[in-house]
């Protein structure tokens, strides 16, 4: 995989999650790339819906 893949953007999503949290302040995220009106749901659930929720519970 390429080092800029979904893995690594997720790696640092969490990364940031984690620091952010520590300042006591909400966090939310969006992925419009990922949106189903953009790709059908089948590459969402391909593509996106792994890293998606390893940011999710990231924050949770």
């Amino acid at each position: 995989m390429h080092p800029w893949g979904s893995s690594y953007i997720a790696e640092c999503n969490n990364r940031y999650i984690d620091e952010v949290s520590k300042l006591g302040v909400s966090i939310g995220f969006a992925d419009p790339v990922s949106s189903t009106s953009l790709i059908s749901p089948k590459q969402f659930r391909e593509f996106s819906l792994f890293e998606f929720y390893r940011c999710y519970f990231g924050i949770s």
